[in-house]
């Protein structure tokens, strides 16, 4: 018995048989997975990057209006933001209310010009509950949450001021208020459950101004404000963005003051004409009648990587209400795509454009229904897609989904449903310009765009054909 444990029927050998058939079975799901790996980077419906994208708001057409969060555009006030009548200021493009922590880090500029005599604030830098700037009463006792002002405090000298619903917390002597200049860097942190105040100027060290527990305040729609003195004669003050982590702390243009001058890049605002740049009220008007997203996809020419490479993803959710009935044939209420960002300046609609790739949404031909056609290089495919139902008035939302490979020069255009439904792709488009998301809307007929990014995407993925909802950004 013991001279045959290594032969046929022994213990030896059948240990040795089950170990090769686990190996075998170990290297062959190692195949698979590696074939799956494969498929999945080059196949179009493989896995996807969705990119954390905004609208552009320094983009936007003047006509249209953007809600507060800064993912919704549309031809119609319903979503407007507040522009300020009364208060001479701007807000921040972003509610911080629902942020965890971020950083706002604004330089400020103040050429005094004569002596100082008032009390106002030369600029203020604040938080504030935005239903309560409805009526642009702007209280510091009872409507601001947090406050740092720049003023007169004494017969000398200039204060920084921070203010906790009008109670003084901290003062500190920045500058002379005889003719003369100042430059500081106010940096503000919400980290925790606490703001922290910091300031430089003569130094070039960050000194701590104050720290605060934040109570709770930001758990409301708390919006950044900024403010500069009307009165430019006494002194010109300037504000720029240097740093913005969390992007809250870029400046909403469609909500200055008409006297405000801004740079036209949500990054700069004065009481003054700064430069050729400047515009006043944030009169930055776009031929088109749109706006740009606030990413671009641009090409990789490193080739080593471009196996690990996943396109880019994103959605966007259309709501139309239009009567089809009082809608020419084929003309185009709504198109997205992408674009190189100077188009915009001197192109009322992009499809007819050698360098964009464009869906355009119109009705159909002799149809009372949606269709979706497809435009590059200026040229219309002569394949379209039908949507939606045969109804005379569509008051309806659809989603829309853009693939983005730029490694593989494709673009695919999607339909969702119940599943992502592919419906075209653009071959052949070149990244050698960086191309932006571009949204444009007619004045015909109301249509809101929702974009849906990150995780806000449609999570669904095909297996056999069956659509199962799926915990990751895929297609």
């Amino acid at each position: 018995m013991e001279g045959n444990q290594g032969g046929p029927g022994g213990v030896e050998y059948e240990l040795r048989r089950t170990g090769g058939r686990l190996i075998f079975v170990i290297s062959l799901c190692l195949a698979l997975l590696g074939l799956v790996l494969l498929y999945q980077t080059h196949n179009p419906s493989g896995d996807v990057t969705c990119p954390q994208l905004f609208f552009d708001v320094s983009t936007m057409h003047n006509d249209l209006e953007i809600s507060g969060n800064g993912d919704v555009i549309a031809n119609t006030n319903r979503y407007v933001k507040i522009r300020l009548e009364n208060y001479h200021g701007i807000l921040g493009i972003f509610s911080v209310g629902n942020i965890g922590e971020f950083q706002i880090k604004i330089s400020v500029t103040i050429d005094i010009q004569k002596k100082i005599k008032g009390d106002d604030p030369l600029f203020e830098i604040a938080f504030a509950e935005r239903k309560q700037l409805k009526n642009d009463a702007f209280d510091r006792k009872i409507k601001t949450s947090l406050s740092i002002l720049g003023k007169k405090c004494s017969s000398k000298h200039m204060c920084l001021i921070v203010q906790r619903r009008g109670v003084t917390y901290k003062k500190m002597e920045i500058t002379g208020i005889n003719v003369g200049s100042y430059i500081g860097v106010l940096t503000m942190t919400k980290e925790n459950d606490s703001i922290v105040i910091h300031v430089s100027d003569k130094e070039p060290i960050c000194k701590p101004l104050l720290k605060l527990p934040q109570d709770n305040i930001f758990n409301k729609d708390i919006v950044p404000v900024y403010g500069v003195t009307k009165n430019d004669s006494t002194a010109r003050v300037l504000l720029t963005v240097i740093r913005d982590v969390g992007n809250v702390a870029s400046f909403d243009e469609t909500t200055c003051h008409k006297t405000i001058y801004t740079s036209g890049d949500g990054k700069a605002i004065a009481n003054y004409n700064v430069g050729i740049q400047f515009r006043r009220g944030g009169a930055f008007s776009k031929a088109y009648r749109g706006v740009l997203g606030d990413i671009a996809f641009k090409e990789n020419n490193n080739d080593n990587e471009s196996f690990l490479l996943k396109p880019d993803y994103f959605e966007i959710k259309v709501h139309f209400d239009v009567d089809l009935r009082n809608t020419e044939v084929e003309s185009s209420l709504f198109e997205f795509g992408l674009s190189p960002r100077n188009l915009i300046d001197n192109h009322k609609v992009l499809r007819y454009h050698s360098s964009a790739s464009i869906v355009s949404i119109g009705r159909c031909t002799k149809r009372l229904r949606l269709c979706m056609s497809y435009w590059q290089d200026g040229t219309q495919d002569r394949m379209y897609t039908a949507f939606g139902q045969y109804y005379e008035k569509v008051n309806d939302s659809f989603t829309f989904g853009l693939k983005v490979d730029s490694s593989e020069h494709i673009v695919s255009v999607y339909l969702v449903n119940e599943r992502k439904e592919w419906v075209h792709d653009f071959l052949d488009v070149t990244f050698v310009r960086p191309l932006y998301p571009v949204f444009g809307l007619t004045d015909r007929t109301f249509v809101k765009i929702h974009l849906l990014s990150s995780s806000s995407v449609t999570k669904m993925y095909s297996v056999l054909g069956f659509f199962p909802q799926y915990p990751a950004c895929e297609i």
